[in-house]
């Protein structure tokens, strides 16, 4: 009932590169990035993204719960696959200046919360399908659903890192 983390496997994957300009108002989206199966197995997906964060150095790689499971993940298919991790991924504590999980940071000592539970409390949009019909879907082949679903976390986990690196006064007029 309880599927360990070495058994999850990669079909899909987004993100986008956020630009904060210093004094700028508004953040700048430079890039948007969904692939799935469509394009490619585990090892291709896995590839382009670490391509994506090779391409943006001093880029700061943000999650919500990354350092709980997708890094692990990333890692056992870099090892698997002899391929080699972009420097993000390589420091293996949680509170590397080249990651932020707002996952641990929301939550400091007090209890970590699926990002849906956030995102509602903060009334930012969330996901349109429920996590637990995606493993399903990925299955059944759905990509649009799949598709949706990983893009819909990206556009959620952004709304609340600009909220978060605002309210630390990191970014932001």
């Amino acid at each position: 009932r309880n599927i360990r983390w070495p058994f999850h496997r990669i079909v899909a994957g987004a993100w986008a590169v956020i630009d904060f300009p210093a004094g700028g108002a508004l953040p700048i989206v430079r890039r948007i990035e969904v692939l799935d199966r469509r394009v490619g197995d585990e090892v291709a997906i896995v590839e382009r993204f670490f391509a994506a964060l090779c391409d943006y150095p001093n880029a700061v790689s943000v999650s919500w719960g990354g350092e709980f499971k997708d890094l692990q993940v990333l890692r056992m298919i870099a090892s698997v696959h002899g391929l080699r991790l972009p420097p993000a991924l390589r420091i293996l504590s949680p509170f590397t200046p080249l990651r932020l999980d707002l996952n641990i940071a929301t939550a400091t000592k007090g209890h970590l919360v699926h990002l849906p539970e956030y995102a509602k409390a903060c009334d930012v949009p969330t996901k349109a399908v429920s996590s637990k019909d995606i493993g399903p879907a990925a299955l059944a082949g759905d990509w649009p659903t799949v598709h949706e679903q990983v893009l819909s976390d990206v556009f959620t986990t952004s709304i609340i890192a600009a909220r978060h690196l605002a309210s630390q006064g990191l970014v932001g007029p």
